[in-house]
């Protein structure tokens, strides 16, 4: 069985690496032609057009050596120790993009490319009140991704503690049962409920697809001993082992197989195919998981009652990763399809 294995990376926050990716630089030399062009509009009439082609250009080669500077030592210092609270790294944000304004105006003093000190005061003080901006806009930004967040982790949990109850005390019957006259058998369904209960207590954050799957081989394991030669299992999966290690959603899987065994198994006496099937297509993942039709009782039962509940909370999940969930039927048979993106750089 693979263990769950989270990567961390010191005290990286990842809201604050958002701010070291190119599309982040992108936008930011972006803001600074947009700020040159404000300013060179603002400047009283340059005598040609020369003159304000080359006050535009220096303020914009200016304001990029004061903000690629300034990311570059956010990312070092994201990579090694990110401060905890998003004021706190504002406030590093503002104080980086100050001195770095500064610094770069200080060189060109020195090597006589700006002729007037008080520019760069001026610019200076320019930076600092964008930086006030950028910092309260920054702070907004991580306040909102951690309240999502929690709310995404407050989901998973929530869909994790619902799996199992009812599933738990029938695995511990049939494991009661095996004991006198299969204990291997038993052993081997300890282990299975083990991986179970391991996934459902961990933290509810993504891990790897393996992991996902080895829990919904231990679930399908355990409910084949209760349900015996009634449940069929048709389980493809055709997937490379460099994706195996990608991290999806926790718990994205098993509640799906959860509601086939339920609404599909347990309703017929004649024995039922659940069908699982994985296929990796470019950068894309698609798990199809299915069951065969059963007449629905007139007054829904207890487990009837939840069945679109852990099929909502898997929704929110796949879609919040990115990718999508479909429900049909065809040819008497119920399918639920999901996708997910797949990205060499989420690696576990």
């Amino acid at each position: 069985m693979t263990r769950d294995t989270k990567a961390t990376n010191g005290n990286r926050d990842p809201s604050w690496a958002g701010l070291c990716r190119a599309a982040t630089l992108a936008y930011a030399l972006l803001a600074v032609v947009a700020l040159a062009i404000a300013l060179t509009l603002a400047q009283p009439a340059f005598p040609d057009y020369t003159d304000a082609l080359l006050f535009f250009a220096a303020v914009v080669f200016w304001g990029a050596w004061a903000v690629v500077p300034t990311l570059a030592l956010l990312c070092a210092l994201g990579r090694w120790r990110t401060p905890r609270t998003p004021r706190a790294q504002s406030v590093l944000l503002w104080l980086l993009l100050v001195c770095c304004t500064g610094l770069t105006g200080g060189v060109g003093v020195l090597l006589g490319w700006i002729e007037a000190p008080s520019t760069v005061w001026r610019a200076t003080g320019i930076a600092a009140m964008l930086g006030l901006g950028i910092g309260w806009v920054v702070t907004g930004w991580q306040e909102r991704q951690a309240l999502i967040d929690a709310a995404r982790t407050a989901q998973a949990a929530a869909l994790q503690a619902r799996t199992h109850p009812h599933f738990l005390l029938n695995s511990l019957n049939v494991i009661a049962g095996l004991l006198p006259d299969a204990p291997h058998r038993a052993e081997r369904a300890i282990e299975n409920l083990a991986v179970l209960l391991q996934a459902a207590l961990s933290d509810p954050h993504p891990w790897p697809l393996a992991a996902e799957l080895d829990a919904a081989q231990a679930y399908l394991a355990l409910a084949q001993l209760r349900y015996g030669d009634r449940l069929v299992l048709d389980w493809q999966i055709d997937c490379p082992e460099a994706v195996r290690s990608q991290r999806v959603p926790r718990w994205c899987l098993v509640p799906l197989i959860e509601n086939v065994v339920t609404h599909g198994v347990a309703r017929r006496r004649e024995p039922t195919t659940v069908s699982v099937t994985l296929r990796v297509t470019e950068n894309q993942l698609t798990v199809r998981v299915g069951n065969p039709v059963a007449e629905r009782a007139q007054h829904p039962t207890r487990s009837d009652s939840g069945f679109g509940v852990g099929l909502a909370a898997v929704t929110r999940q796949i879609v919040a990763a990115g990718g999508t969930v479909q429900q049909v039927q065809e040819a008497g048979w119920h399918w639920v399809t999901l996708t997910l993106p797949l990205d060499p750089r989420n690696r576990a």
